[in-house]
């Protein structure tokens, strides 16, 4: 008879008893799992519930809590708590599925504020109470919560020390970070979820947000907006020492300029233009052409000459354009908007754009934006633009896009496929394609009446084969699928992998040859000095003391870089693409 059955039989007896009925050995033995200072109402629940491991928590795997007190109705013992505290009860799937279940049983919904009845029953009872439908607008309520959190905090959230160590500690258990938006997992769930709720990452993307918003103004009086007004420039000025927060970056000296509009503007004229300005103040002129909106200015600083030269050849291609576009991508302006195309171009000048007026995230995030509002954004670089060579390649691809190339295409099956010398690829590359030549394992050539119109760069790595290069001299349908059918015949390989530059592509023709999106890389650095860039692979810090003069090694990479007198700059990062074999070998 199993000690279970015998337990059983003697109507389960206390722990007392059991020394009584000549079990104590038997139970000891059963339930050695536990530690040897666990009650004997912890090993008869195991028994009874027919455990071989102290329960864990289902949420996070620590061991659960155990309590004297009868848990559960059918069991004669104390027991073991479902989770091992109260934050993983609130954290709990299962508990939610419950609740959701619950809210919708009993008011059609899974939530309390999604329901109208309980809304509408809790304003009357805070209209009741207090005259108002929100607390934190009665002054009672918002005085008592900030006593509260004083008391126990010494601040609001992070006015608090202990608060905001805590909130960073938590940030950096679960995420690896100190604040929630420096993850990028955090940051894909909260556009997500703005896009589900208001059709775009942030509310005012919403029609219905943007004319409630715009109501809410127009119903207050002057008065009032200048109330808000003033309260916004306290607060900025308070926590920045700046009267906008913008400008939270700026020198003293360079923030009082721009508030005196009057020496602004003499500045202006001294120096012919906004152009010159903004350089003058390392401020962006579009942020000083705001700021003098209500003066005639000789020039308004729309564009550029490198962006005026952009915008003349996608209009020589019959495109119509409108520039300097605001309510398109919420909270940032676009260069160009091509209409009828969901087509967005951006001209990025190297000074402008670099992190001494950009952050690390900035053509990342305006790439995720248009991404997730169903438009293709090309960013154009300023150096690229100026390099002859390179302007072709681009204006190749936008006259590819508006469906104006004009040059006819080539067939894939009327192609052949041969090895070239690196020579030769090296040369057809530096003419078609944007990032130059590159250096291989194998170069690939497709021919078309012995001319060389495609070229396909490998590097090869045990089975694992990547793509480093696909050029072609016109639109040669099926090329690339040739090409990478030959790879996949001839080689041996588990994986093949190959890259898309974001700034210019949406990796739409490895979407369609079968790879798979793996994963976005993080924005890519670059040095500028003057008008150009450089990859930062020519500069790390080992090649430092070769490339510049009493270097000292005890700095930073970027600090070295910056004493000789480079700024850095960082892209929209890559879209990396594998594919997996799947045969048999």
């Amino acid at each position: 008879m199993t000690l279970h059955q015998q337990l059983k039989n003697n109507s389960w007896p206390d722990g007392r008893s059991i020394a009584k009925l000549g079990l104590l050995d038997a139970v000891l033995k059963e339930t050695s799992f536990l530690s040897d200072d666990a009650k004997m109402s912890q090993r008869l629940f195991c028994i009874h519930e027919g455990l071989s491991h102290p329960p864990l928590c289902p949420v996070c795997g620590s061991p659960n809590v155990y309590s004297r007190k009868k848990l559960y109705s059918h069991v004669p013992y104390g027991g073991w708590s479902l989770y091992c505290s109260k934050e993983c009860t609130y954290k709990s799937d299962q508990r939610k599925e419950k609740f959701e279940q619950s809210m919708i049983a009993s008011h059609g919904v899974p939530y309390s504020g999604m329901s109208e009845t309980i809304n509408e029953k809790r304003n009357l009872s805070m209209i009741e109470r207090y005259g108002e439908t929100v607390p934190l607008r009665v002054e009672q309520i918002k005085n008592k919560q900030a006593e509260t959190m004083k008391s126990r905090y010494g601040g609001y959230t992070f006015a608090s020390e202990s608060l905001s160590l805590k909130a960073s500690s938590t940030m950096m258990e679960r995420f690896g970070v100190a604040y929630a938006r420096m993850n990028e997992e955090v940051n894909d769930k909260a556009r997500k979820t703005l896009i589900d709720r208001f059709g775009g990452p942030t509310p005012l993307a919403s029609p219905v947000v943007r004319e409630k918003v715009s109501e809410t103004l127009k119903s207050k009086s002057n008065e009032e907006r200048d109330s808000i007004r003033a309260r916004t420039s306290s607060t900025s000025l308070e926590r920045y020492n700046r009267t906008y927060y913008q400008r939270r970056h700026m020198l003293d000296s360079v923030d009082r300029l721009l508030n005196d509009k009057e020496e602004l503007v003499r500045l202006y004229h001294e120096l012919g233009s906004l152009e010159a300005l903004g350089r003058h103040l390392e401020v962006d002129p579009k942020t000083i052409r705001s700021i003098l909106s209500d003066i005639k200015l000789v020039d308004s600083w729309n564009r550029s000459l490198g962006e005026t030269e952009l915008c003349d050849y996608l209009t020589s291609l019959g495109a119509e354009i409108e520039t300097n576009v605001r309510g398109v991508i919420p909270n940032y302006e676009i260069d160009i908007l091509v209409k009828g195309q969901n087509l967005l171009v951006e001209y990025n000048g190297i000074y402008w754009h670099s992190t001494k007026f950009k952050d690390k995230n900035y053509h990342k995030k305006k790439a995720d934006l248009a991404e997730e509002l169903g438009y293709q954004l090309i960013q154009v670089w300023e150096d690229d633009w100026a390099h002859s060579q390179k302007r072709k390649i681009l204006e190749s691809k936008f006259a590819h896009l508006l469906g104006c190339s004009g040059s006819s295409s080539i067939y894939g099956r009327l192609t052949t496929i041969s090895k070239i010398p690196y020579s030769e690829a090296s040369k057809f590359l530096n003419l078609y394609h944007l990032q130059g030549e590159r250096t291989g394992s194998e170069y690939i050539g497709l021919f078309f009446d012995g001319s060389l119109v495609a070229v396909m760069v490998l590097l090869k790595k045990k089975q694992a084969i990547t793509i480093a290069r696909y050029a072609s001299s016109s639109q040669v349908l099926g090329g690339f699928s040739k090409l990478l059918a030959y790879v996949k015949k001839v080689y041996d390989w588990d994986q093949i992998v190959t890259y898309a530059d974001r700034t210019i592509s949406t990796g739409d023709l490895y979407h369609k040859t079968g790879f798979t999106l793996e994963r976005i890389t993080p924005p890519g650095l670059w040095y500028v000095k003057g008008n150009n860039r450089y990859r930062r692979e020519a500069f790390m810090k080992h090649k430092l003391p070769l490339l510049f003069q009493s270097v000292d090694l005890s700095k930073t990479e970027e600090e070295i870089m910056s004493e000789n007198g480079y700024r850095t700059l960082f892209d929209a990062g890559l879209m990396k693409f594998v594919m997996y074999n799947q045969s048999d070998k």
